[in-house]
């Protein structure tokens, strides 16, 4: 694989161990091969399914996981494995999500659960999005024992009411931020107020003052390299506050949460409109606000 997908595979077999994913996952990559995205998403479903898992992550010799072994078409013998791709012209059709709830009436039969992976999950929206509204009737009845995963490369396709009941995750974030990192160090130094924020525990009290740069105009002039600088230390800031997850109370994390989220729709905003520093302000604002 380009990206280390080991890492990534043993923090959500982790997480799942600790009952803190849901039953519903949004896997996003833009800028991995889908080849290999696929893949690492099938060594997951096998983690999830294995009956003796081995740290967490499937020992390959139960009777799950030997069912599990694909083919060069990449098909699998566990039946209690569903996987679904576009059936024709890059779009879903609904009748594959009717035989999709048929596959969920059955009884799991070798699997520690079942699971459903569906690939390009924003090709749901076909058909008059009749196939999208159905998988949404399917996600609003959580079961313990399904797990639904969604891949993507394109999240903003996928109906947003099916998004919300997803918890979304991106990848390969951790190869791609130690590559900022090493790339680009000055970053850690321009914008140490951010990253010494989060080493505190990213107190809500001290958001609306955290690294606005110097000069707002000049740093906003090229609006192309001001994109790229803010991404680039979304990626790294949020690698900080992963590695500080564990040791902060809930009420923390849903700070920390919010001020990403309102910092992803600032970036959104500015290559969607312009006017960098009337959108930098209107982020300041709400956070200020928050």
């Amino acid at each position: 694989m380009s990206f280390d997908a080991k890492p990534i595979l043993e923090r959500l077999a982790v997480a799942e161990s600790k009952g803190r994913l849901g039953h519903a996952l949004l896997f996003v990559s833009t800028n991995a091969k889908q080849s290999e995205f696929a893949e690492c998403i099938l060594a997951f479903s096998k983690d999830l399914m294995c009956v003796s898992p081995i740290n967490h992550l499937a020992c390959g010799k139960c009777e799950s996981c030997l069912a599990f072994q694909t083919s060069e078409e990449g098909e699998t013998s566990q039946i209690d494995f569903y996987h679904l791709k576009p059936e024709k012209l890059d779009a879903y059709v609904l009748n594959q999500i009717k035989e999709l709830r048929s596959f969920l009436s059955l009884r799991k039969a070798l699997g520690r659960i079942k699971v459903i992976y569906i690939e390009d999950a924003q090709a749901l929206g076909a058909s008059g999005g009749a196939p999208a509204n159905a998988l949404l009737k399917i996600l609003e009845e959580p079961r313990n024992d399904v797990k639904i995963i969604l891949s993507s490369s394109r999240p903003e396709g996928i109906l947003p009411t099916i998004r919300s009941r997803c918890q979304t995750f991106r990848f390969p974030i951790n190869q791609v931020v130690s590559g900022f990192e090493s790339a680009q160090p000055e970053l850690l130094d321009a914008w140490s107020e951010l990253f010494q924020w989060i080493e505190r525990g990213a107190p809500l009290k001290d958001w609306p003052h955290l690294s606005l740069p110097a000069d707002r105009d000049l740093f906003f002039k090229d609006r192309e390299s001001a994109r790229d600088t803010l991404k680039t230390v979304f990626l790294l800031a949020w690698e900080k506050c992963r590695n500080s997850w564990s040791n902060w109370d809930l009420e923390d994390s849903r700070q920390a949460l919010e001020w990403f989220y309102a910092f992803e729709t600032m970036m959104s905003s500015l290559k969607a409109y312009g006017q960098a520093s009337l959108q930098w302000s209107s982020f300041k604002y709400r956070a200020k606000s928050s």
